[in-house]
């Protein structure tokens, strides 16, 4: 009603493209059958679990804290809880996991342990041990949409850079065909990438349903005529005025070259 009732060309706002791209491709949603990935929708709900059983536990909850800090994780201490409405969150959600990963592994030993020498039936074990590959290639996936996601909201950025970051994410995390940086990693040491054939069928999943996603509602400007006709291309013109990016061919034509490769 909004476009044809009152004629207005309504575009995505980049925050909430992020977002709802983040909740297609990582099975976001209140009910598991309305998902499109629900392999990392159960992945989720095994982080909501080991995120519940630590906070939740009065005996040993402490313990984690302690062990954390035995050993010395980098001044974290505590596991951080994914709300769904805050999507982007999960970023740092999994992040705070492999941080601590073997303070969890320790800690679901013990709580284990315990429950044995009290002649009761054991409790779950750890419920992510077999998940850390496919969460630390899931942040790889994640990190930089989230610094897109907040770059766009901030007040200091400005649509040139907004577009710069969308190219640079199009061009390596969207792009299927290429291994994606490892974001665990810190920055002061070289850098270490996933390559296409190391992915977890979870990872390659959501990393298809991210470039459908950012496809049909930011790159499709590129390579759908009927697109192209109501498009108002300012961002591109405003990039062009840079003098580092006036030549097309050094930004804009190898993401455009790379946009219609991808459709066929």
């Amino acid at each position: 009603m909004m476009r044809t009732g009152l004629s207005l060309k309504w575009v995505w706002c980049i925050s909430h493209l992020t977002k709802a791209a983040t909740k297609t491709a990582f099975g976001i949603v209140a009910q598991r059958n309305a998902s499109k990935n629900v392999e990392v929708t159960d992945l989720i709900s095994r982080i909501v679990k080991t995120v519940y059983a630590i906070r939740s536990n009065e005996s040993i909850g402490s313990l984690f804290a302690e062990l954390c800090t035995q050993l010395q994780l980098g001044g974290a201490s505590q596991l951080l809880a994914f709300k769904e409405h805050r999507c982007m969150g999960l970023t740092r959600v999994i992040r705070r996991i492999l941080q601590t990963w073997e303070a969890l592994k320790l800690w679901f030993e013990e709580r284990r342990a315990k429950a044995i020498r009290a002649r009761k039936n054991p409790p779950q074990d750890f419920p992510l041990i077999d998940g850390k590959t496919t969460l630390n290639q899931l942040l790889a996936l994640l990190d930089p949409i989230t610094t897109l996601n907040i770059r766009a909201q901030g007040e200091c950025g400005n649509q040139v850079e907004i577009l710069l970051s969308l190219y640079r994410i199009r061009l390596t995390v969207l792009d299927e065909t290429a291994g994606v940086k490892d974001r665990l990693r810190s920055a002061l040491k070289p850098p270490v990438f996933h390559r296409v054939h190391e992915l977890t069928s979870i990872v390659k999943e959501a990393r298809h349903l991210l470039a459908v996603a950012f496809q049909k509602n930011f790159f499709s400007r590129y390579t759908d005529r009927i697109i192209m006709r109501e498009t108002a291309y300012i961002p591109e013109a405003q990039m062009c005025l840079q003098p580092v990016f006036k030549n097309p061919d050094k930004g804009l034509s190898k993401l455009v070259r790379s946009c219609s490769a991808a459709r066929h």
